[in-house]
């Protein structure tokens, strides 16, 4: 398979001046990112829908969040050209904190405008998140080896990110693998949601976001999914710690309550795991699996 280029963001907001603990994360940064995002860059902030905008099709807003079904050769919507991986272990139900950190991948139409979540990252550090339009004292914005992209002390991009590719085929296989649920994790067998993964469902999912953003982001190409699926059905399931999680957030935008809870926890597998198999997991431990992705669900780590 040809390479997929990405890029990482890390990003820290400082010194909240009131000390906040958001149920949902992920949630909260993205709501807060995308109303930022179309105040810079929309003309016609009043209108609350793109549909119907002369403008759509050209507009950097929607190419990141209002997801263009045209643009997707299955009829459905495209996924958001982002991902967010927010570090939910810092943040529990008893505690509130001070800063905000997570990380931001970036692909697709992302990476040529990189400026731009730059300029919305110190928007909502001097203007405010929330209802209540809590401020930082600063914003620091750092590239995937902890280089310094940007500072809002200094109030300009210091270096522009590396663009990174994710390569296929230089991975080996293995008779074992640990998969970690870092973010809640929704995935289908049949139409149906599936509570306990196996080996098969899990890469049939990985497929899926493989084949999904390639197609959209980069370039289609022939992949032979009968065989890798087939043979992931003869790896075992050797352990597994899991639990069922609800993450439950408001959409204003559409006026509906949305669940984006999932499975979290470890699985251990066991069998003659594929290179290709590797490959799949690994893409997905960067670009995560299942819904809501954009949000910071699908989370997975592996560890061979």
């Amino acid at each position: 398979m040809k390479p997929f280029q990405y890029m990482k963001l890390s990003v820290r907001f400082k010194g909240l001046d009131t000390p906040v603990y958001p149920y949902f994360l992920g949630s909260f940064i993205r709501g807060n990112f995308g109303l930022y995002l179309k105040k810079v860059i929309c003309p016609f902030r009043i209108r609350k829908e793109c549909d119907g905008c002369l403008i759509r099709a050209r507009c950097f807003y929607g190419e990141i969040f209002e997801s263009q079904v045209e643009k997707s050769q299955s009829g459905k919507d495209i996924p958001h050209p982002f991902v967010l991986d927010i570090k939910e272990e810092q943040y529990r139900d008893e505690e509130t904190c001070s800063d905000l950190s997570f990380d931001m991948v970036l692909f697709g139409p992302a990476l040529n405008n990189v400026e731009f979540f730059i300029l919305v990252f110190s928007l909502m550090a001097r203007e405010g998140i929330g209802k209540s339009r809590i401020k930082s004292k600063e914003v620091i914005v750092r590239d995937h080896n902890g280089e310094m992209v940007y500072t809002s002390k200094e109030q300009k991009i210091l270096k522009m990110p590396q663009v990174l590719s994710f390569e296929f085929g230089n991975r080996a296989g293995t008779r074992k693998v640990r998969i970690a649920y870092c973010s809640p994790v929704r995935l289908k067998r049949e139409k149906k949601w599936v509570d306990v993964p196996d080996f098969e469902v899990l890469i049939r999912g990985a497929l899926r976001r493989v084949m999904y953003l390639k197609g959209v982001y980069g370039e289609s190409e022939v992949i032979h999914t009968g065989e890798i699926i087939q043979s992931a059905g003869n790896v075992r399931t050797s352990f597994e710690e899991l639990e069922l999680v609800d993450r439950y957030r408001y959409s204003n935008r559409k006026n509906v309550r949305m669940n984006f809870g999932g499975i979290i926890g470890k699985q251990e597998f066991e069998g003659d795991i594929l290179p290709v198999h590797i490959d799949l997991l690994e893409f997905v431990s960067v670009f995560h699996i299942g819904k809501s992705s954009s949000f910071g669900a699908g989370k997975v780590g592996i560890e061979i």
